[in-house]
């Protein structure tokens, strides 16, 4: 019979003999259910608190909205208030991110060794700046220019 143990095998490969390691693949997961409670609580109470804190970004622009058109509501006065709550709603989104980036990756560089669920919740937060945000249509500007000094 075909034995294979504490090991890792690719998928889609053809095993002819028994393969047993003396020391466990550091490939291999982590199996047991507290250790995936642990995982999937931490990335779900990471992702409750971060929808909170999208819908906070979205208070200072909310509030130049209301406070423009509390007694005219002009097209003229609409266009460049519109703009002003996006920019505006770019910076609480850069300060949300380069703080969640300082919180959840302290000093990152190559080497560093970041929990997977973390690093999960990281990659949507920028993810979503990218995506919400005017930051992809002031790319090359001095706008994008002081975007990318805030946020390092």
């Amino acid at each position: 019979p075909l034995c294979i143990s504490r090991t890792v095998v690719p998928p889609h490969a053809y095993v002819k003999t028994s393969i047993e390691k003396e020391t466990k693949d550091p490939r291999a997961f982590i199996s047991g259910v507290a250790c995936l409670l642990l995982k999937e609580t931490i990335i779900t109470l990471g992702y409750t608190i971060y929808l909170v804190l999208i819908f906070g970004t979205l208070l200072p622009s909310y509030e130049l909205w209301m406070y423009s058109f509390r007694e005219s509501s002009s097209i003229w006065s609409a266009v460049p208030t519109l703009a002003s709550s996006l920019v505006l709603h770019t910076f609480a989104f850069m300060i949300l991110l380069a703080v969640s980036e300082r919180l959840m990756l302290p000093n990152s560089n190559e080497l560093s060794k970041h929990s997977a669920s973390v690093y999960a919740l990281y990659q949507t937060v920028a993810w979503n700046f990218q995506t919400y945000s005017i930051q992809r249509f002031v790319s090359g500007s001095p706008l994008c220019n002081l975007i990318v000094m805030v946020l390092g």
